[in-house]
């Protein structure tokens, strides 16, 4: 009966520590490439955990850059190389500056810091040439294989779209970020809740003066979920501080909840312009939005004095022969 419960105690403890530490490799993947930074020694490789639960231990796992026949040894910088589910680790060079490096505060504190062991990504990632990255795993086996687009400015990285185990070019794309989001969902991935405001149209622009301001907004949802209820206010930034003040809106208009890739056209008018430059500003509030980078979109419109056409002043009178000590005159009447 004893031996039973040790048994049984063991197969236990052994089950738990699979779980915490389950060496689910396969839900491992590469989720972003900076290979041309804006200083030196700032290359990093980001990889992503998408398992739901299992944390995966990186001990003796190892990159290889294709070209070359140099491997290089993760291994942890200060807080171990566990990687828990749903999160980031961001591979630097051993040479980064851990103390000031250019992303240290754009960094999340959940997220995973851990470097190779030495000064350079096999003999440098190539910022020219489209190159490809291998992750193995401590056994040895390839767990995932990307090959990266050298079309990037300085600064931004390569990103991937869906953070899944495709690596097809569909599913990669530029940062939308200087400097790229190490550690942080992808600039370019989509949110479950998002609205953007991707444009405003104005009727015409130059508007001549007492014409109205015709102003159309397209809005679209951009994230994964349908939305709730939304409002968009327009605003008149007549004193130009960049910032919608309440005493200058002008608009206000509730949108239905709409489906991911739906898009709604608010319109709204100014009646009789004035002789003046207007800043219309557009700001659009969703409950949970988690992307506020696209909520507001301003627009400049030029206001001008209506153009003068043939025949608008004519001679309307003539005075040719005035009586004796008065003027002769002629008059001019605007249509």
């Amino acid at each position: 009966m004893h031996k039973i419960l040790i048994i049984l105690a063991l197969f236990l403890s052994v089950t738990y520590l699979q779980k915490t530490y389950a060496q689910t490799d396969t839900l491992l993947t590469f989720s972003e490439i900076m290979f041309a930074p804006l200083s030196g020694q700032s290359e990093f490789v980001e990889i992503y955990n998408s398992s739901e639960s299992d944390t995966i231990d990186l001990s003796g796992f190892q990159l290889k850059y294709l070209h070359t026949t140099n491997i290089d040894n993760i291994i942890a910088h200060n807080n171990g190389l566990n990687l828990n589910p749903k999160s980031f680790a961001i591979i630097f060079e051993d040479d980064y500056d851990f103390m000031s490096g250019i992303y240290n505060s754009s960094i999340p504190s959940g997220a995973l810091i851990i470097k190779i062991d030495n000064g350079s990504f096999a003999s440098g990632l190539s910022n020219t040439t489209d190159r490809t990255l291998i992750l193995f795993n401590s056994s040895g086996d390839t767990i995932d294989v990307y090959t990266y687009s050298a079309n990037n400015s300085n600064g931004i990285s390569d990103e991937k779209i869906i953070l899944n185990k495709d690596n097809s070019i569909t599913n990669w794309g530029n940062s939308l970020t200087q400097n790229g989001t190490p550690g942080a969902i992808n600039s370019i991935t989509p949110v479950s809740f998002d609205l953007s405001i991707n444009k405003i149209e104005i009727n015409s622009n130059p508007v001549y003066e007492g014409n109205e301001i015709e102003i159309s907004v397209e809005i679209e949802n951009t994230g994964t979920m349908k939305t709730r209820e939304a409002e968009l206010k327009l605003y008149d930034d007549f004193t130009w501080n960049n910032f919608p003040d309440d005493y200058e809106r002008f608009h206000v208009e509730e949108i239905d909840s709409l489906m991911p890739g739906q898009k709604y056209y608010a319109n709204a008018q100014i009646n009789y312009a004035n002789l003046r430059q207007y800043k219309i500003i557009a700001v659009l509030n969703l409950i949970n939005d988690e992307n506020s980078t696209n909520d507001t979109l301003s627009v400049i419109v030029e206001v001008v004095p209506k153009p003068r056409k043939y025949n608008d002043i004519v001679i309307n009178e003539i005075m040719y022969k005035p009586e004796d000590g008065e003027p002769e005159w002629i008059e001019l009447f605007n249509r």
